[in-house]
């Protein structure tokens, strides 16, 4: 009896550690609320950059050779349903947005496609220099 009561405990202790949620490093956020996501720069030196609130909307800007030279903007409204995201423009020229954040353990990648598929863009979280201990 008291071996079965030992071989009970120790399963319930590692049942609770196996339990324990995992989620907790994950570099997929929460929230987008206040958050910055640019490009990498293409060959002319444009580069994306996406700006969201936390009022559910979001600004998209395409930056000349990394400064703030902004050769166009638009306004979006998005949902997010971690990892999922939708960006859903309020100009009718402009494209829908879809896609979600991807983690490849050490950083995560925001991957949207237009609804037409005709554009990929890939983002990676700009990280505000307050949060650097490079200052």
């Amino acid at each position: 009896m008291k071996q079965l009561f030992i071989f009970m405990a120790a399963a319930l202790t590692l049942s609770l550690f196996t339990a324990c949620n995992d989620d907790k490093g994950s570099d997929i956020p929460r929230s987008l609320d206040d958050s910055v996501w640019v490009s990498a720069p293409d060959e002319q030196g444009e580069q994306i950059q996406i700006l969201f609130s936390s009022t559910g909307e979001a600004t998209y800007n395409i930056w000349l050779n990394g400064k703030q030279e902004i050769t166009s903007e638009a306004n979006y409204t998005y949902s997010y349903s971690r990892p999922n995201i939708k960006l859903t423009p309020k100009q009718a020229d402009m494209p829908t947005f879809t896609g979600r954040i991807i983690s490849n353990g050490t950083y995560a990648t925001m991957h949207l496609t237009s609804t037409d598929g005709a554009t990929m863009i890939v983002l990676t979280h700009q990280i505000d220099k307050s949060d650097t201990i490079w200052q």
